[in-house]
């Protein structure tokens, strides 16, 4: 039994001291053009950015040590009238290990953490967190 508690605690510890490998799955449920990027400063790493014209999915892999250092920042943008890209919603928080979650965008534009698996997140305001 001893045995099992060590191995979990030095599994525990390697998993929180080790690189993070995350997959965040995004969805757009709405049918609003839009843009979507991820910025992760503690890695120095931003996604792409990412533009949905209506409902769909798209994955992003983040790599890194220490990802959860400082808040992620997820950003969209909408189009004003003249069809420039103009700032919507931003959300913040830290996310950690080894796993996917998953951010949900409603027609309010607003990036929303819908579920995760094997993610650790703090200090959010956004979803689940």
């Amino acid at each position: 039994m001893r045995v099992q508690i060590f191995a979990l605690f030095c599994l525990l510890l390697v998993v929180g001291l080790e690189a993070c490998k995350i997959n965040v799955k995004v969805r757009s449920r709405t049918e609003t053009p839009f843009r979507f990027q991820i910025f992760i400063p503690s890695i120095k790493q931003q996604s792409e950015q990412i533009t949905f014209n209506g409902k769909g999915d798209r994955d992003i892999k983040i790599q890194g040590t220490n990802c959860n250092s400082k808040h992620w920042t997820f950003k969209t943008w909408k189009q004003n009238a003249a069809g420039d890209w103009v700032p919507a919603k931003e959300t913040k928080g830290k996310y950690e290990g080894e796993g996917w979650f998953r951010v949900i965008i409603d027609n309010d534009l607003s990036p929303f953490l819908y579920d995760r698996m094997g993610i650790m997140c703090s200090e959010g305001s956004i979803g689940g967190c």
